[in-house]
């Protein structure tokens, strides 16, 4: 394959090692958990008023509850909100990657569970902690709380992928669309891709 067939850049991609430790199975069964952590917190942030056409009205209800955590949370709702709604970008599944290595050492920081979905689910499940008491709320979701501590209590140690002379047509735009890599070329490393499913580019299980 020739250089003008491949990236010329190294990409990178941030995420936590116990991450790659876990088997195909044990992602799913993880990102589902995830996804059932988010949809009831969700659902309790806007049954209780948080929109997001309304947060400076909700920060000033429940700002003494949540406190430090209100940026991080309403970063999350927004996110959740915005995806549930039909965004396209930060879809659920996919492998993203960087040219800009500060940025996937930031995520990798915020890698509490699984990539995107735990970093939504920790962060609307932190938030909805210190106001409810959620197992008191709902005993049907108590043990996924349970399993979700656990996970959440793992020691975090960051980590960094690096992926050299990756096939442009391994990838597709962050919004998950085709690239037009002769408009797109000299913005790489400012840019953020997805990985292809089924691509020649993978990552195998850590099990």
């Amino acid at each position: 394959m020739s250089q003008l067939d491949t990236i010329p850049i190294p990409l990178y991609h941030g995420t936590d090692k116990k991450v790659l430790e876990y088997s195909r199975n044990e992602r799913i069964e993880i990102q589902a958990l995830c996804v059932s952590i988010s949809d009831y917190a969700y659902q309790l942030f806007s049954e209780d008023g948080l929109s997001v056409f309304s947060p400076s009205k909700y920060k000033a209800k429940r700002i003494s509850e949540i406190g430090e955590y209100w940026l991080y949370m309403l970063d999350a709702f927004q996110r959740y909100d915005s995806r549930k709604n039909g965004s396209k970008l930060y879809e659920y599944g996919s492998l993203y990657l960087t040219g800009d290595k500060g940025k996937a050492k930031w995520y990798a920081r915020g890698a509490y569970i699984l990539g995107e979905q735990g970093k939504t689910a920790y962060w609307l499940y932190t938030a909805a902690s210190k106001i409810w008491d959620l197992k008191a709320c709902n005993p049907y979701m108590s043990r996924r709380f349970e399993r979700f501590e656990e996970l959440i209590a793992k020691p975090r140690i960051p980590v960094i992928l690096t992926f050299n002379d990756i096939p442009k047509n391994d990838l597709l735009s962050e919004k998950g669309e085709e690239i037009d890599w002769k408009t797109w070329g000299y913005l790489l490393t400012d840019l953020s891709y997805r990985l292809k499913t089924n691509s020649a580019t993978t990552i195998t299980d850590g099990k």
